[in-house]
């Protein structure tokens, strides 16, 4: 019996070296037509003649077992932040009816900076969870911010406290086309929200004179607890400790907006030049959120097309369908995520043999004998030496 230079232990007496040759051979083709080629499982299975059940069984072990082995590699891929620019969205899995899905943050290009399963009851956590796991290096080059219109992600913004352009392209069929333009800016303990109404092809054309849609809206934080209503002498005390010596203006500031500011403007768009040119109506802030979605959208639609693109190639890539286990749905869709970008498997070590009967079939001894006819009926008639031999 041969024996493992490795762990020692001993080849079966009816197994041979070959046969675990071939063995190797034909598991790493059945794996690579899985998960490379992303071949349906039914093919496969009608292929190598393997059960499709065992087929299924041996897939889920696979992606668990390369999961548990580079889980750092799969859920935390070193990329880079390419512009500042980072899309964000849900996909679903199997009918859109169900709430079994997935939320991936994708860079500028096409690479996957963090995903992980969300649920509908608890949507806005799941998604603050996922991209606060990004890492804490990309997360500050961040600038823009691409999503649909979940409100889950404006709360992200506003956390990040600082002045991040958000995108956000509606979905809803009844405002379908329509984009919005956020921006956030402090305002002592308060936010400043401003916001540009304005349509998807905006910068796809020629030059044009576009009519936008604007509003600037205060958010209040609390800032006084307990009852009664504060002294002026200690609104003026809070102002001056969070704002420091600017505080008057920054109050005269949020005296102002406490009636929300909106209204309609027009702009000339130059897509040749990058440049934008004020209009009636319009202000310096408009401008230089414009210019920013010009430059990165300049001849295009402005949609979040770049994380739909990527949720479709992963789900293609590995004929993603709706799990019972939603745990074991999200290492699917990590483990499909990496094998789409670099186009190999994660390093993954198998133990034991998975499909050995199926792949290596014991041979069966062929038996000496030659053809006779009776009656016009043909039968094989044995040998003398392979008659006294069986």
């Amino acid at each position: 019996r041969q024996m493992c230079i490795r762990d020692r232990s001993r080849l079966g007496t009816k197994k041979t070296v070959q046969d675990f040759q071939k063995y190797m051979k034909k598991i790493k083709k059945v794996v690579h037509d899985l998960f490379i080629l992303g071949f349906p499982l039914s093919g496969v299975a009608e292929r190598y003649g393997i059960p499709q059940p065992k087929l299924s069984a041996f897939k889920k072990q696979v992606i668990r077992e390369a999961y548990s082995q580079n889980r750092d590699l799969l859920e935390h891929p070193c990329h880079r932040l390419p512009g500042g620019i980072m899309f964000g969205d849900e996909t679903f899995f199997g009918n859109k009816k169900n709430y079994n899905s997935e939320v991936a943050f994708v860079s500028n290009d096409f690479k996957i900076l963090a995903a992980g399963p969300v649920e509908k009851e608890n949507l806005e956590q799941y998604i603050k969870d996922v991209f606060f796991g990004i890492d804490n290096s990309l997360l500050k080059q961040l600038k823009v911010f691409i999503s649909d219109g979940e409100k889950a992600y404006k709360k992200l913004m506003r956390m990040l406290n600082k002045n991040i352009i958000h995108i956000q392209q509606i979905h809803d069929p009844r405002e379908r086309g329509t984009i919005f333009i956020n921006k956030y800016e402090r305002l002592g303990p308060h936010l400043l929200h401003y916001q540009i109404k304005t349509n998807w092809k905006a910068f796809n054309g020629g030059k044009k004179e576009l009519v936008l849609e604007w509003s600037i809206k205060l958010i209040r934080k609390k800032i006084f607890h307990g009852r009664g209503r504060p002294t002026k002498d200690q609104i003026q005390s809070a102002w001056r400790q969070l704002c420091g010596s600017r505080w008057r203006q920054k109050y005269e500031m949020y005296k102002f907006y406490k009636t929300k500011q909106e209204g309609t403007a027009k702009v000339f768009v130059n897509p040749e030049t990058n440049k934008i040119s004020l209009r009636a109506g319009s202000s310096k802030w408009m401008k230089d959120l414009l210019i920013v979605v010009l430059k990165i959208f300049n001849g295009k639609c402005v949609t979040s097309n770049m994380v739909e693109g990527k949720h479709s190639q992963v789900k293609g890539k590995g004929n993603l369908r709706k799990q019972q286990d939603i745990v074991y749905q999200h290492q699917e869709f990590v483990f499909n995520a990496y094998v789409a970008e670099h186009g190999h498997l994660p390093p993954i070590t198998l133990h034991g043999r998975y499909l050995w009967k199926y792949l290596v079939k014991p041979k069966k001894k062929e038996k000496k004998a030659y053809d006779l006819w009776s009656n016009g009926t043909q039968f094989a008639q044995l040998s003398l030496m392979a008659f006294i031999t069986s």
